[in-house]
Parts: C-alpha cells; sequence; structure tokens
C-alpha cells in the first residue's frame, strides 16, 4: 500500500504501478486509498494526460511497468522445476591388483532401495518413488543395457541450484560408485522464474518454440504468479552443468546495480 504521506496523484501512481497490469476504476481506488472519490477522478485524468497511466476500457485504468521495474523482474532468481539424469549402472571389481568398472545390469542396483518404495516392476525395469530434498522423485532401473534413470518433477516446489547440486550428491551416497563412475549425464532440464504480481492479459498460457531441443512458455501459474519455463533437451556431463550454475551465480551482483541481468548466462550456455 503506497505511503499515505504521500500526496493522493503520487499515491495512485505508485499503485496502479505496482498492481499493473491489473485495471480499476476511481470508486474502486477510493475505497483502496481512503481518498474521496472525486480527488481520484482528478488525479487519474491528470496522470492519464502525462501518459504516467493508460486507460484499456472506458472507466478504468492501470499503470505502466517502468524500464526499472522490468530490470528488477529481470533478477528473479532462476529455480529448477524438472529434471531427469540417467547413467550406466557399473560396478568396480579388482583386476590385477587395480579397480577398473564393469557394466551391469541396472537392476542390480535393487538392494540399493527398500520394498516400500517399489511402484512397479516387470521383467524389463524396475521402478521406484524416493523422497530427495522433500522432493518425490521415480528411479527406473533397466534390465539388460544396464541404465538407471532418474526424474524429478518439482513444479510447486523449484529446485535452488544450490539443492540441484545436493540432488547429486544424494544420489552418489545412496548408489555409491555405481553413480559416480557411471557418468551421470543431464538429459532434461526445466528451468523457470516467476513474477509475483504479474499475470497474463487475455490468454492463460504463450508457447514457444526456439529449437528442437528447446521450449519456453508463460502461463499464470497462481492467483498474481507469472511463470516463465524454459525446457531443454540435451546430453550434458552433470558435472558440467553444475559448474556451469556455479559460474553463473559467482556473477550475480547486487540487485541495487539495475543495468544488470543476472543469471541470464545461465540460459544461454544451457542452450548452447
Amino acid at each position: 500500500m503506497p505511503d499515505k504521506k504521500m500526496g493522493a496523484k503520487e499515491r495512485i501512481l505508485s499503485f496502479l504501478t505496482k498492481e499493473s497490469p491489473e485495471q480499476y476504476n476511481a470508486s474502486t481506488l477510493a475505497s483502496i486509498l481512503k481518498i474521496k472519490k472525486n480527488t481520484v477522478t482528478k488525479a487519474l485524468s491528470r496522470l492519464e494526460k502525462e501518459g504516467e497511466i493508460e486507460k484499456p476500457l472506458k472507466g478504468f485504468f492501470r499503470g505502466l511497468v517502468s524500464a526499472e521495474r522490468m530490470l528488477a523482474l529481470e533478477r528473479t532468481d532462476i529455480k529448477i522445476h524438472g529434471v531427469k539424469i540417467q547413467f550406466q549402472a557399473t560396478i568396480l571389481e579388482k583386476q590385477k591388483g587395480r579397480f577398473v568398472t564393469l557394466r551391469v545390469e541396472g537392476l542390480s542396483l535393487c538392494h540399493l532401495f527398500s520394498p516400500t518404495e517399489l511402484v512397479q516392476e516387470d521383467y524389463w525395469k524396475y521402478t521406484y518413488k524416493v523422497e530427495i530434498l522433500e522432493r518425490l522423485a521415480t528411479i527406473i532401473l533397466h534390465r539388460g543395457k544396464g541404465l538407471v534413470e532418474v526424474f524429478i518433477k518439482a513444479s510447486e516446489n523449484p529446485l535452488t541450484f544450490t539443492e540441484f547440486q545436493g540432488v547429486s550428491n544424494f544420489l552418489e551416497a545412496r548408489l555409491g560408485d555405481t553413480y559416480h563412475f557411471g557418468d551421470p549425464q543431464l538429459i532434461q532440464v526445466g528451468l523457470n522464474r516467476d513474477y509475483k504480481e504479474l499475470r497474463l492479459d487475455g490468454v492463460n498460457c504463450i508457447k514457444l518454440q526456439q529449437w528442437m531441443n528447446a521450449w519456453q512458455q508463460l502461463y499464470n501459474k497462481a492467483e498474481r504468479v507469472l511463470r516463465h519455463e524454459v525446457h531443454i533437451n540435451t546430453k550434458l556431463s552433470l558435472k558440467e552443468a553444475i559448474e556451469m550454475m556455479e559460474q553463473t551465480q559467482d556473477r550475480v551482483m547486487p540487485s541495487s546495480e539495475l543495468e544488470l541481468k543476472p543469471s541470464s548466462d545461465f540460459y544461454d550456455n544451457m542452450y548452447q
């Protein structure tokens, strides 16, 4: 809510700018801001003539999104709402005085999971549900080809970059050398930014296919929350992906420096 010490015109402009792209009429603004309706009507007329606000419908007004606000929105944290990691199951065997890795069936890892975590099984694969950092993950062990797939869907509670590194640590601790020597790869990743106080106007979702292996969408995630997602199919070493994230985080500057756009390099790196 705007500071009551501000003048009526400044309070109205501040409120409409913050609430943009929501639209308000004079009566509603008068009720919310505790300002006389006649004063609100005059202030709205002056603000529209000065180009500070716009009138999309008769009797309704909304604020304009400033460059400063757009830059502030750009600094919204990038999070990870979905990943697919896969690796070849391996074991270590001592041969001629040294340890070497041998490819084995993915089902050889069954003993690392409890019976309660098994949700589906057939001749070709076993499917487990495991909790990782308070998110539910699906781990599939394939017979014959020794492939292990890990899926994490965290749309309601996206992972930070630090937590994403924790996922790798969890899998290494749970699967041991089998995971470490299996050369884990990041196959799919879904990145998102959430913008509070923003909504798509007139549509619920916009999708854009950029390349064969990358697309993005904008949609109204929740009330007064706009989500921007980027989905990428890749085959990148998980270690490389984590290093890229750490480098990006190191370059993020204080929010007072409005001319900077932290984290955008990560999108470019992932696309490449």
